[in-house]
């Protein structure tokens, strides 16, 4: 009689050439009454009694048979070693954890589980592929995994990688991106790719790398609809949120945001309509529609800075009760504030001075103190004063005397960054001067 451990992992049975059993290689292995051979009971409850001296030779493909001559205990040591995986008796239950030790490292194997097991690997040195459907698996070192199935969950210990791909039950694969979190955009070419979404902490949200348009912009959509109730004739601006757009009035914007489509409806499914936006008095899209009643027109990316208003006019024969959807996504802008400081200059002088990280920032400006003031001088509240850049990401007030002894007094300050495009925000910080 011949065991037999198959590439796929699978161990058969055979006397003669015959196939007696076949067994998963998960498998609970115990004695037979009077130490006369082994049981093993794999996780489909399959059962076959091994009698040591019915067996004479071993084999583990593609490697040719060898033969068995030892006594029961040589054979539960071999089996445990070289043809199953093995787990406590009852097998298959969901308390099992099924643990191999780097023998998976050729070809594909199945280790099977029933939807409630913890499938554990460890000391991986090159894996294979394992499939274990609907099982929980527990990876402690870098190895690849094919799930063979949705729904099953992959934890990972601290310090390890994986590299997954799903699929589904249409047969084709969606792939997992890997998730990283920061105060600002990774700048690094390895997370400038399709592989990786960011999570901004600062901002709490989700972005994406666009690699055509080099750039990170949100995975959430933003929409902003505008439209007209009745007849809309040839140059007429449509309304948003129930107000009039024009050249001067619109929705505001507070984002950079990045368009790249719009979805509208033709009532009259008019041939020559088409739609301008304006950011401001600067028309920033036109784009011609076709006569569909209902459409969606794709635009080459538009980037619409922030801190003006945007309109939308309708041009080309009269139509009716026209709605148009502009389809944007949120550009990040890169900006991290990262101290405020006052440095005694001495002869009584003291210099703020505002570090931060990003390369948008062009200005700033309106710089407050919320505190008495400590300068000599007009008062910063009603006299707005800006910021020079001495260095890279390092901007400074000029020089300024202070009214007595300030060493040591704490004061709040409001600062206005202004950035590329008109992009603005405040940030209160408090400075202490040393």
């Amino acid at each position: 009689m011949k065991i037999i451990k198959k590439e796929t992992g699978i161990v058969e049975v055979t006397d003669a050439g015959v196939i007696l059993q076949t067994l998963q290689p998960v498998a609970s292995l115990s004695l037979v009454d009077g130490n006369d051979g082994v049981r093993a009971t794999d996780v489909n409850g399959r059962i076959f009694d091994f009698f040591t001296r019915s067996i004479d030779q071993l084999q583990i493909d593609p490697a040719a048979p060898t033969a068995f001559a030892g006594d029961t205990q040589d054979l539960i040591e071999v089996l445990e070693a070289d043809f199953f995986n093995s787990v406590p008796s009852g097998g298959g239950s969901g308390d099992n954890i099924y643990t191999t030790d780097g023998t998976i490292t050729d070809a594909t194997r199945t280790v099977q589980g029933d939807g409630s097991n913890f499938l554990v690997f460890q000391n991986f040195a090159a894996a294979g592929f394992v499939s274990a459907p609907g099982s929980s698996i527990v990876a402690e070192q870098e190895i690849q995994l094919d799930t063979g199935a949705t729904g099953s969950n992959i934890n990972i210990s601290s310090g390890s990688d994986i590299a997954m791909t799903l699929y589904s039950s249409e047969s084709f694969a969606t792939q997992v991106k890997h998730i990283i979190t920061s105060n600002i955009a990774p700048s690094a070419a390895v997370y400038l790719t399709g592989a990786y979404l960011w999570y901004s902490e600062l901002e709490q949200e989700l972005y994406f790398y666009d690699t055509a348009q080099s750039k990170w912009l949100s995975v959430q959509l933003y929409n902003i609809a505008f439209g007209d109730n009745g007849n809309t004739g040839n140059g007429v601006f449509l309304r948003s949120e129930g107000v009039q757009t024009s050249l001067t009035e619109g929705y505001p914007l507070t984002y950079r945001l990045n368009a790249f489509a719009f979805k509208y409806n033709n009532i009259r499914e008019l041939s020559n309509q088409s739609y301008v936006f304006y950011r401001g008095n600067t028309a920033i899209i036109t784009q011609a529609i076709p006569s569909d009643k209902v459409g969606f027109q794709s635009i080459t990316p538009v980037t619409i800075q922030p801190f003006e208003t945007l309109a939308c006019q309708h041009l080309g024969a009269t139509n009716e009760d026209a709605i148009v959807d502009l389809q944007c996504r949120k550009e990040y802008i890169d900006f991290l504030l990262t101290s405020v400081s006052v440095v005694p200059l001495g002869g009584g002088d003291y210099e703020l001075n505002v570090n931060f990280i990003g390369g948008d920032i062009t200005l700033i400006q309106n710089i407050e103190w919320n505190y008495e003031e400590p300068f000599s001088g007009p008062d910063p509240n009603s006299n707005p004063v800006s910021l020079n850049e001495q260095s890279a990401g390092v901007w400074s007030k000029s020089p300024e005397t202070f009214d007595g002894d300030p060493t040591g007094e704490t004061y709040d300050v409001t600062l206005t960054f202004t950035g590329i495009g008109g992009y603005s925000r405040q940030e209160s910080v408090t400075v202490t001067i040393q």
